[in-house]
This record gives structure tokens, C-alpha cells and sequence, in this order.
């Protein structure tokens, strides 16, 4: 298990970043539901951190993550206000070089780290209702595809 660029550990941070603004941008979910979708993203890394013990490269992401939230970092390179196919085409573009067991546990995670966070939030009153909108269902069903899982 080698250390990977900081480039690209940097690529894939970002993509991590596309995944969570991406579903925020098509879930519809207000801003309390956004709070539970950013507890969701926090809570599956910490367990991930485990899950993923031996893969370093998601090591290596998660630290990274980990340390921005902590440490009140902006340094990601989202767009915000970009479409969704452009996120998930950069998605598609930091998961492109990942190679062997390393690589396909990320994108499995990647995945797993978004379902976690569309499914955090629901459409009713108070989180209640169904907890996947039929944006995040769409995103999830695309990212599935440009992650080729």
C-alpha cells in the first residue's frame, strides 16, 4: 500500500465533495434536511475509516476530509453552481485512474457514501416522508453508472 499523490488524493476529495453538493442541489431537502445529510457524510466517514482500514487510498481521502472539516478548510475546488452533469462528469474524471482492489473499493465506497447521504433526509415535515427524492434517486442511478459499479 503506497501513498498516493497529492494530486490526486486532492482529485478524489473533490469528488467527494461533487457527490455531497451534488445531492444537496437536486434533493430538495431544505436546509435542516442539509444538516442531517452533513451528519450523514460526517458519521458514514468516521465509520468508513474502519470499514476501509487496509485501503489506503481511502485512508488517505478521509484524512484529508477529515481535517478540513476540522479544521474549517474551504480549500475544495466545487463549483457550486455548476450543473449536474459537470460534477459528474468531474466525478467521473478523479475516479478514471483507479486501478486494482484500492481503486474499486473507492468508487464501491463512493457509492455507499452517497446513498448514506441521500438517504438522510426526507421530503416531509421534520425529515419524515420519503427519504430518497426522485432528483437524488436520478443522481445516484447516474453516478452509479460514471463510477462503473
Amino acid at each position: 500500500m503506497s501513498d498516493h499523490n497529492n494530486d490526486q488524493v486532492r482529485s478524489l476529495v473533490d469528488a467527494l465533495n461533487n457527490v455531497m453538493v451534488g445531492l444537496m442541489k437536486v434533493g430538495g431537502s431544505g436546509t435542516f434536511g442539509m444538516v442531517r445529510e452533513g451528519m450523514a457524510a460526517v458519521s458514514f466517514l468516521r465509520e468508513a475509516r474502519e470499514s476501509f482500514s487496509g485501503n489506503q487510498l481511502i485512508q488517505q481521502v478521509i484524512e484529508t476530509v477529515m481535517n478540513r472539516v476540522q479544521g474549517g478548510s474551504s480549500e475544495e475546488s466545487v463549483a457550486y453552481d455548476q450543473p449536474e452533469d459537470a460534477m459528474l462528469a468531474q466525478i467521473g474524471a478523479a475516479v478514471a485512474g483507479l486501478q486494482g482492489e484500492d481503486g474499486l473499493q473507492f468508487r464501491q465506497m463512493l457509492l455507499q457514501f452517497a446513498e448514506k447521504v441521500a438517504s438522510a433526509a426526507g421530503q416531509g415535515l421534520f425529515g419524515s416522508g420519503e427519504k430518497i427524492s426522485s432528483g437524488e434517486a436520478n443522481f445516484l442511478a447516474k453516478l452509479q453508472q460514471v463510477l462503473g459499479l
